[in-house]
């Protein structure tokens, strides 16, 4: 007996493709050099809202939580390939 899925639409094949990679790749970049990227942002945020404040926000932006947002983006974009390949499969295989 077959198991009828949900078919993923073809359409959606190419942008999950793209959106995937730049994900993934996004995410190692913001791993790597999240101690950059948090000092960036600080430096970013007392431009914006201030030297005393952006101090204050500062304290709760370490490098540890920039690298669980860039594996985060890794994660997703994970997901978004392997959407990009099973409606590949699904496309080639009717």
């Amino acid at each position: 007996m077959r198991h009828n899925m949900h078919a993923i639409p073809p359409s959606t094949i190419v942008p999950n493709l793209v959106v995937g990679l730049v994900l993934i790749v996004a995410g190692i970049l913001i791993a790597v050099f999240r101690v950059k990227v948090r000092n960036w942002s600080v430096r970013g945020q007392s431009a914006i809202i201030g030297q005393k404040r952006s101090e204050a926000a500062a304290k709760l932006q370490t490098p540890f939580w920039i690298g669980v947002v860039g594996v985060g983006a890794v994660l997703m974009g994970v997901v978004a390939l392997t959407g990009a390949i099973v409606g590949l499969v699904q496309t080639l295989s009717r």
